[in-house]
């Protein structure tokens, strides 16, 4: 698996190379911005907004700032190797390993026995972002942040995953691709004597997301929320 010295390695390429140079300082005007700022906090007020209104922004716009965040603040370490951006991550890690749940508020059907089990497509990518991580930082990290991050991967994804079949399962679109292949990625990293027994579930996916795609070699997902809208109303 790509560990710290060869991602390391590679990030020293990207910051020599000038085609990056804009990428990179955008990210640095990013995290110098947010850094001034409280780190977003998710309020059982907001969160139930999606609930009595059907409004998806309030609470998305916090839950994708702080995984932005952090994102952002591990890039910046991997290319500079600042000790003061490891603070950074273990306090964002802290953070989003204690949420009440990964998914998202219009997902929360995709839950099993508690808002804490379940597996969407964000659950599936949180679990994939920290596992890479965990891998990347490997022992950069504090040992208890990275048996935090261990644990709740296996006890909202993996265990999860293994135990029940999500509806998105029998789907033939892009739900299959992203939940499966960051649970796959996760486990790679988290957990590869686990990934014997997921496989199989995990290669399905693969095979029904690739037998939704047309001819033309797309995924109909869009135009299906369009349809349904259309009929709906």
């Amino acid at each position: 698996m790509f560990n710290y010295d060869m991602a390391h390695e590679k990030f020293q390429q990207i910051k020599d190379d000038p085609f990056f140079a804009d990428y990179i300082q955008k990210i640095k005007t990013f995290y110098e911005e947010q850094k001034e700022l409280p780190y977003p906090q998710m309020s059982y007020t907001v969160f139930n907004i999606y609930a009595e209104t059907g409004s998806r922004a309030e609470a998305e716009s916090i839950y994708f700032l702080r995984r932005k965040r952090l994102n952002a603040t591990v890039i910046l370490y991997l290319l500079e190797g600042k000790q003061e951006y490891i603070a950074e991550i273990c306090d964002m890690i802290w953070a989003i390993c204690g949420e009440p749940t990964w998914v998202l508020p219009a997902h929360v059907g995709y839950c099993h026995d508690s808002l804490r089990h379940g597996v969407d497509l964000c659950a599936a990518e949180t679990a994939e972002t920290l596992a890479e991580i965990y891998g990347l930082l490997g022992e950069h990290l504090p040992q208890r942040i990275r048996e935090l991050i261990k644990a709740e991967i296996e006890g909202r994804v993996f265990n999860v995953y293994e135990n029940n079949e999500s509806l998105w399962e029998t789907w033939k679109n892009n739900w299959q691709s992203v939940c499966a292949g960051c649970v796959g990625i996760a486990y790679m990293y988290i957990a590869p004597q686990r990934l014997e027994k997921a496989l199989p579930k995990i290669l399905r996916s693969m095979e029904l997301y690739l037998s939704g795609l047309g001819d033309d070699g797309c995924c109909s997902e869009g135009v299906n929320y369009w349809l349904e809208t259309f009929y709906i109303h």
